[in-house]
């Protein structure tokens, strides 16, 4: 997480020099690691009557707990540069519930 990409591959250009201005935009579009999460559920129905029945849920959001990373800093001449210091996701969450249809 401390070295997304390699900053000793970008230099200021000195002062007069042809390339002043460098050949690369100012900003760079930096692609973070991949995102990666799994949301599940379960869900049983249970005829009680003809005509009354009832559900139970169980559901997890991110059920792996994986972490999920955000984009790393791209400001070149920081010392931050190519440093990834965010977590976009949520932790896992689980909820369950119950409905009766009649």
């Amino acid at each position: 997480m401390n070295a997304y990409f390699d900053k000793t591959q970008f230099v200021t250009p000195g002062s007069g020099s042809y390339y002043a201005y460098g050949n690369v935009p100012r900003t760079i579009s930096a692609l973070g690691p991949g995102l990666d999460s799994w949301d599940l559920s379960i869900f049983k129905t249970r005829k009680i009557k003809e005509f009354i029945s009832i559900q139970f849920r169980a559901e997890a959001i991110n059920a792996f707990n994986t972490p999920q990373f955000g984009a790393p800093n791209v400001k070149i001449g920081n010392a931050n540069a190519g440093v990834i210091s965010s977590q976009v996701n949520l932790p896992r969450y689980l909820q369950s519930g119950g409905q009766l249809s009649f």
